[in-house]
């Protein structure tokens, strides 16, 4: 990287980090409030209605945002055709949305999901006004003035509107009534941030270059969003919105720390490495301080999750809530392992490898799909498993398509075995230092912090 572009972006990360943490804290505490005052059922609910949302997010967006980023030369002409795409596409899935609600029974079997589809809608008009500003922001490297827009956004939608709604008894509404908050919040923050031209362009000049990158990306996040909702689809079919409330916040637990601190690198790691693609040996460099960092950062937390599920879960969540325990022990370092593969992704598709992904999620969902149905009535705890294995095999299959970018497997390996002795030892003196500090009975809340400490 030139001295410039390396510059901002450890600046980007640094405010990148700060939004991550900030939120990250916030959201447990807002977590921790609505778990006491709404039910396990609420969050299934909410959990049916995101997997059917997000099942249509993937074309409103078209992958604009990930075209806007990856070009490198972009005209203003090309701006305003990636917003004029955004809005008329936002507001024709909203309209979908509350015209095809009623099929979100088909797939749960379950009435109360409707309504609460057809609210949550919204958020394709509202999204589609912020899409453009927000990747011209973090193309331009501005994570500062993002990471303020998050943070402020945040606190009115959830901490204020959010727990507000649910004290004031509207129980499952106020989830989503927080979600939209934020949303038109952060819409309005991130144009007054950027501020580009709000001008309508129908010119397929403009539009090509970006539809030829960003419909493949769009295809591809479409794929991985099946793969990702089938355990949920199963789960809440199979074995009810109760279940599936548990695996839900299980999820929340394992996914929503990882899922911040990753995103807080890819969000950087993506404008940064598509400036420097045709540099083969700083991409790797980079490419491979990246993933020590990301190791270094998620396995040691990973292991505390696992060791501490109990205590975690009981803490953050409550006595109702004693069913995700296990389901915390696996989904943790499937975690860890999916956000890692995700790092590998947007390394692939910097470098604009897309096709050899799609391949991989078009076999991977009927493969999984099938093997989920086959052993549907030993139990969620069996279900769970399976998925594990499964972020397994995609994961080593990602490492072998790093070929395509000339990183080996065994070069690979070879970058990160010191972080995997590391995290061996770790994991084995931690778990000796837990048994210890259980074995005199102490306090849940003295495990919890001195296990952490050490």
């Amino acid at each position: 990287m030139s001295e410039s572009l390396t510059i901002k972006t450890l600046h980007g990360l640094k405010w990148s980090y700060i939004s991550t943490i900030t939120t990250a804290i916030m959201q447990i505490g807002y977590t921790a409030v609505m778990a006491r005052l709404l039910n396990p059922s609420d969050f299934g609910l909410v959990a049916m209605g995101g997997v059917v949302l997000r099942f249509g997010s993937y074309f409103a967006q078209m992958g604009m945002g990930s075209a806007i980023i990856q070009k490198k030369d972009l005209t203003k002409g090309q701006i305003s055709a990636a917003f004029t795409s955004s809005i008329l596409l936002g507001l024709l899935f909203t309209i979908l949305t509350f015209i095809l609600a009623p099929l979100s029974n088909f797939i749960f079997k379950n009435q109360d999901v409707i309504p609460i589809v057809r609210l949550m809608g919204l958020s394709f008009f509202i999204n589609g006004f912020s899409l453009t500003a927000l990747a011209l922001i973090r193309r331009e490297l501005k994570f500062k003035s993002l990471a303020i827009a998050e943070i402020v956004s945040f606190i009115i939608g959830y901490l204020i509107i959010g727990i507000g709604s649910a004290f004031l008894g509207l129980g499952v509404w106020s989830l989503i009534l927080a979600s939209l908050s934020q949303s038109i919040l952060l819409s309005i923050f991130t144009f007054s941030i950027i501020r580009h031209e709000l001008s309508l362009s129908f010119s397929w000049i403009d539009y090509k270059p970006l539809f030829s990158f960003g419909s493949k990306v769009s295809l591809l996040n479409f794929f991985e969003f099946i793969g990702y909702s089938i355990e949920t689809i199963f789960i809440g079919r199979f074995f009810g919105d109760t279940n599936l409330g548990y695996y839900n916040r299980a999820q929340m637990i394992t996914n929503l720390p990882i899922s911040y601190i990753i995103n807080s690198i890819s969000k950087v790691l993506y404008p940064s490495l598509s400036q420097i693609q045709d540099d083969i040996e700083r991409f790797k460099r980079n490419f491979f301080l990246i993933i020590r960092l990301s190791i270094i950062i998620l396995v040691p937390f990973s292991i505390i999750v696992y060791i501490l599920s109990r205590e975690i879960v009981l803490l953050i969540l409550g006595d109702k809530w004693i069913e995700s325990i296990i389901l915390v022990k696996i989904l943790i370092f499937a975690a860890t392992l999916d956000y890692l593969q995700h790092l590998l992704g947007i390394t692939l598709e910097s470098k604009r490898i897309i096709k050899e992904r799609i391949y991989i999620q078009i076999f991977y969902i009927p493969i999984l799909s099938i093997v989920i149905l086959y052993f549907k009535y030993i139990g969620i705890y069996t279900i769970t498993i399976i998925i594990f294995v499964f972020y397994i095999l995609k994961f080593i299959i990602y490492l072998i398509i790093l070929n395509k970018i000339k990183i080996g497997f065994l070069e690979f390996l070879k970058n990160i075995i010191f972080e995997i002795i590391t995290s061996i030892i770790i994991f084995t003196i931690i778990t000796l230092i837990y048994n210890f500090i259980q074995s005199l009975n102490s306090n849940i809340w003295f495990i919890f912090i001195f296990t952490i400490l050490s």
